[in-house]
């Protein structure tokens, strides 16, 4: 069986972008890029309506490009149980209320029992001071937490 994957809007922004002339954008658009050709064939890949409205809301050149992108993917369905999970992620790991969407992300990716969660979002997500608490908050709210991952970590 796949691994399955959430693909957060970050990872999608860095796949589809001009090369950037900041090396660290540059590193993590060209990793993006690895993983896209290496890895995705041999997973389930899948994004979710959060993945696509933080598209919409992008007002840049390439918006159009993603977001067609994007909905070639499978899409998750929403689930009511993931609208729980993310405010009790809020409330329990301090995420500011206008950080929604990042809770929705980590909540949709646990309710439908995604194996990875893969985002460049290491603010909020893919932080070592963060992930444990993510995933105690997960945890005791009854699911299995999937691994907070970059690109660069595969």
């Amino acid at each position: 069986m796949k691994q399955k994957v959430y693909v957060e809007t970050t990872v999608i922004q860095y796949l589809i972008s001009y090369v950037s002339e900041d090396l660290v954008k540059t590193a993590k658009q060209r990793l993006t890029q690895q993983w896209w050709k290496k890895h995705q064939p041999h997973r389930s890949v899948h994004v979710s309506k959060w993945v696509l409205d933080e598209i919409d809301q992008d007002r840049r050149e390439l918006a159009p490009q993603r977001k067609a992108f994007a909905t070639s993917l499978p899409q998750l369905a929403e689930a009511q149980e993931a609208y729980g999970l993310a405010a009790r992620l809020i409330r329990a790991f301090y995420l500011p209320e206008d950080l929604h969407a990042d809770a929705m992300h980590i909540a949709l990716a646990a309710v439908h029992r995604m194996d990875v969660l893969l985002t460049w979002n290491q603010t909020h997500m893919a932080n070592i001071w963060t992930r444990d608490k993510l995933n105690q908050c997960i945890h005791d709210a009854k699911f299995k937490p999937p691994l907070i991952a970059t690109p660069m970590d595969f």
